[in-house]
């Protein structure tokens, strides 16, 4: 059986398709599994396909000859795009363009259609950059097109009936045929900007080449607005990787003066770690659509101060949460005011308020449903303290 060099590459792309889709599977084996995310795009497409005619060949009063020649080299048109995620590093796609050319015949100005359709695999490397992510993309495309891109032809009405005319192209120097139907090779990259947790700008640019030598080469770039569903919380991700623990242990120096002889003796006194500070705010607690701290809180919070004062020039966010009953907007704003509840009691028992930053997060977290009891909601009545020690994330949690 034989099997020419663009069967062949179709297969080798398909194998490396349901080849990724098994090293996704199996990775999700054992660990625990979160909701994969999915990406649907639109935008725009411009394609360099050159498109060469030649025509109006005539005979002047003066014995010479004269044509017309008309080189067009882009056209583009709308583009959809829908992307699977199969691991964090690995995304499977498929991408349409419908392109709309204008060509040019003996009658005039025409304009014709093209369909350029398939599915890639997105090699996402960077896996830890949340809001710019590059990838490198390889796929194989279905490309069709209704209009002429020819690159030798006669003159027609030549009175010699011998003439000829060639064109060449820089990326298809040695092709001479025009096929309206070919499978070609896409290779490209790009990358996605999030402007918000779930809205992104996607820029892409690809190169387009015919295994089998008769169809044309090309470059396309694209650019598309996308929405993603599912996946990470690009949020608490950023903050997470903000996030970094306060030492478990501070040493003291303390001198011990007596003289004419001076002594250094070294004192080590245990602090309160981070993890103890996380399970003290688990009992900072609110009722049922209030922002007033609970009498038993007041007591917890003199702890957390206490924590705190620790540590000098450590700064942290407080957040507020709400269970899952209510508005989406007016839990957001219930939540803002028990954070500030909070930061306010730490600001009243010493902490500089420079060092606290308060945000509500409504029932975005909130995990026990709106038909459950109040009890039961009252663990999603919340504030949780975070540190931060990144600069720019401060910054930019105190200019919002």
């Amino acid at each position: 059986m034989n099997i020419n060099k663009k069967s062949a590459a179709a297969l080798l792309v398909g194998a490396a398709l349901l080849a990724a889709s098994a090293l996704a599977s199996a990775q999700e084996q054992g660990e625990k599994k979160e909701k994969k995310a999915w990406e649907i795009g639109a935008g725009a497409s411009g394609m360099n396909y050159v498109r060469t005619t030649v025509n109006d060949f005539e005979k002047l009063s003066n014995g010479e000859y004269r044509f017309k020649l008309q080189d067009k080299h882009l056209y583009g048109g709308p583009n959809l795009y829908v992307a699977r995620e199969l691991t964090p590093w690995l995304y499977l796609d498929v991408q349409g363009t419908f392109g709309i050319a204008k060509y040019r015949t003996d009658s005039g100005d025409k304009r014709g259609y093209s369909v350029l359709v398939g599915p890639g695999l997105q090699f996402r490397p960077f896996t830890k950059s949340e809001w710019i992510v590059p990838y490198a993309r390889v796929g194989v495309n279905y490309f069709w097109k209704n209009f002429d891109a020819v690159y030798i032809g006669k003159f027609k009405n030549d009175p010699t009936g011998q003439a000829r005319w060639e064109a060449e192209d820089e990326w298809n120097k040695s092709l001479k045929e025009d096929k309206d139907r070919y499978v070609p090779l896409t290779a490209g990259l790009g990358f996605i900007g999030w402007v918000s947790n779930r809205v992104g700008i996607g820029i892409q640019a690809d190169y387009n080449y015919d295994l089998g030598g008769k169809g044309k080469n090309f470059a396309q770039g694209t650019a598309r607005l996308i929405y993603r569903f599912g996946g990470r919380d690009k949020r608490r991700a950023t903050a997470e990787r903000y996030y970094a623990g306060i030492p478990e242990k501070i040493q003291y120096v303390e001198k011990i003066v007596e003289k004419p002889v001076e002594v250094e003796k070294i004192v080590e006194k245990n602090v309160p770690s981070k993890e103890i500070l996380a399970e003290i705010m688990q009992n900072v607690n609110f009722d049922f659509d209030k922002d007033i701290i609970t009498s038993e809180s007041e007591a917890v919070l003199d702890t957390v101060a206490d924590v705190i004062s620790h540590y000098p020039s450590a700064r942290f966010l407080i957040s507020g949460y709400t269970d899952s009953r209510g508005a989406e907007s007016y839990n957001d704003d219930l939540s803002i005011r028990r954070a500030k509840a909070v930061c306010k009691a730490l600001v009243d028992r010493g902490i500089n308020e420079n060092r606290l930053v308060y945000k509500g997060f409504g029932k975005r977290n909130a995990l026990v449903p709106s038909d459950a009891s109040h009890a039961e909601r009252r663990g999603d009545r919340k504030v949780v303290i975070e540190v931060v020690t990144d600069d720019l994330f401060w910054n930019f949690l105190k200019s919002k």
